[in-house]
């Protein structure tokens, strides 16, 4: 077991700038992203049509997030 070290190749830590959303803005798309899949959820039950509906809404909320997080990054 004391050789297990000399196998694993050391990794060396390199500088990576980490871009984040504000916290307002990163709560805002996680709660509106749950909120819709909630709503989609039980949907289901009710209409397959709103259910779809508001899962393509969901999927391109969640998509905006990264949007504005690339576009944030950029700037």
């Amino acid at each position: 077991m004391a050789r297990l070290h000399l196998l694993i190749p050391e990794i060396q830590h390199s500088k990576l700038e980490v871009f984040t959303m504000s916290k307002g803005l990163s709560l805002w798309f996680a709660v509106s992203s749950i909120v819709l899949l909630t709503a989609a959820a039980i949907s289901i039950s009710y209409s397959a049509w709103l259910a779809i509906l508001l899962g393509l809404f969901s999927v391109g909320n969640i998509g905006w997030g990264f949007v504005v997080k690339a576009r944030q990054r950029r700037s």
